[in-house]
């Protein structure tokens, strides 16, 4: 989902679970009912016939994820709790 949404286009996704929450959240796409083909294609055609709505949703998406899910991020969520765990000094500096 997040490398979708990466992308700076609007994510189609199924409302279950983080995907559906996510998108929502967001207003970085649409949502459609798990296995109602006709809501997925009401989706499918809403985005295509509104190109304003397709850029707004597909900008919502990337800056979420760059300051948020981005490798760098998560590197230093990561590099933060080693140090914690630890109890080290000057780890920081890594």
């Amino acid at each position: 989902l997040y490398s979708y949404l990466a992308c700076n286009k609007p994510v189609i996704g199924s409302d279950t679970g983080e995907v559906g929450e996510v998108l929502k959240n967001l207003n970085a796409g649409l949502v459609f009912t798990p296995g109602d083909y006709e809501s997925l294609g009401d989706c499918i055609l809403k985005l295509l016939r509104n190109s304003k709505l397709r850029n707004e949703m597909g900008q919502r998406g990337y800056p979420v994820v760059d300051q948020t899910y981005s490798w760098n991020v998560k590197v230093k969520q990561l590099k933060e709790i080693i140090c914690q765990s630890l109890n080290c000094q000057g780890f920081n500096s890594i």
